[in-house]
C-alpha cells in the first residue's frame, strides 16, 4: 500500500474488478440465477458490501500509514472475534479444527506483536 500513489484509488478498483469477477463467476455457475436472488436481496447485500469495503479499505489505509506485521497481526485476530459470535450468538460447536485455527492465529499474533516472529 506504501508504494501505491493514491490508496483510496487502489481500494476502489480492488473492489470494482474483484466484484466484477464474482459476479461473473457466479452468474456462468448458475446459470444467471444468480440475478433472480439478488432482486429479492439487494438492500442486504448493498450493506454488507458498503461495510466490506469500509472495514477492508480502513485495514489497507492502516497498512499504508504503520508498520505491516503488527497491522496484520492485529486484523487476523479478527478470527477470534468471529469465533466468539458463532459460538455465543449462533450457538455454533467449536470443532477442534476451529479452536486449533483460532489458537494458532492468537499465537502468531502474540509472536508477531512481541517482536519474537
Amino acid at each position: 500500500m506504501r508504494a501505491v500513489p493514491q490508496p483510496a484509488s487502489y481500494i476502489v478498483w480492488s473492489f470494482v474488478i474483484s466484484g466484477a469477477a464474482i459476479v461473473t463467476m457466479f452468474a456462468l455457475l448458475s446459470r444467471g440465477r444468480i440475478f433472480a436472488a439478488a432482486q429479492t436481496q439487494w438492500r442486504a447485500g448493498a450493506v454488507a458490501g458498503a461495510l466490506s469495503i469500509v472495514t477492508y479499505g480502513l485495514a489497507l489505509s492502516a497498512f499504508a500509514l504503520g508498520p505491516t506485521a503488527p497491522l496484520a497481526a492485529l486484523r487476523e485476530t479478527g478470527m477470534v472475534t468471529a469465533l466468539l459470535i458463532a459460538t455465543f450468538v449462533l450457538k455454533e460447536r467449536v470443532t477442534a479444527g476451529r479452536a486449533i485455527g483460532v489458537l494458532g492465529i492468537l499465537g502468531g499474533a502474540v509472536l508477531i506483536l512481541t517482536g519474537r516472529a
